[in-house]
């Protein structure tokens, strides 16, 4: 799987940001869906479908600054970045339908002012799919896997709790939705 460019992101009342993922992938191992043990967290995978088990050390996703992201189409401020650790992606795709889904966790890091200013982590849960998804704040809309060009649009909803940092928790008004827009390649072996 490859990330592209237009992807967004969006976190409670704020407007989304564009942000350019060329760069971030990674590489899964594929079973039939049949014979894997998936997580619980996606929806059961159709008989034609392939299990995907990315190792999280493998898969990329390029942190947000200003030279990829835009925000109400000015760059970020230099200085500010929000790193993403993946700690899981797995789920299943079906090539028949075209429709994805991925469990996906991983760890926000956001830092300004060059590392003076570090909170805690933000962690993340979501379900990633090539469907409609709705949060109790956002909702997005994927796109199914279209065989022509391999691309897909994955879309999720996660819930972020309140965080020890008050100011951030304060600033982004948690709890609350962030959305997840990420357009991807995905490349088969066979």
């Amino acid at each position: 799987m490859v990330t592209l460019s237009t992807c967004k992101l969006a976190i409670s009342i704020y407007p989304p940001f564009a942000y350019d993922a060329t760069g971030g992938g990674g590489v899964a191992v594929a079973t039939p869906a049949s014979a894997a043990s998936l997580p619980s967290t996606v929806p059961p995978p159709p008989p034609t479908a392939t299990a995907l088990a990315f190792d999280p050390a493998s898969v990329t996703i390029p942190p947000l600054t200003w030279r990829n992201t835009r925000y109400l189409g000015v760059p970020l401020p230099p200085g500010i970045q929000i790193a993403v650790t993946p700690r899981r992606l797995s789920g299943w795709v079906d090539r028949k339908s075209g429709e994805v889904a991925l469990a996906f966790t991983a760890d926000f890091q956001f830092t300004a002012f060059g590392g003076l200013y570090t909170p805690p982590i933000i962690p993340v849960e979501t379900m990633l799919s090539t469907e409609g998804v709705a949060g109790a704040q956002l909702t997005g809309q994927g796109r199914r896997l279209d065989e022509a060009t391999a691309t897909a649009r994955l879309a999720g909803v996660a819930a972020v709790p309140v965080l020890p940092d008050a100011f951030l928790s304060w600033f982004l008004r948690l709890p609350a939705d962030c959305l997840a827009e990420m357009d991807a390649r995905f490349e088969f072996d066979a």
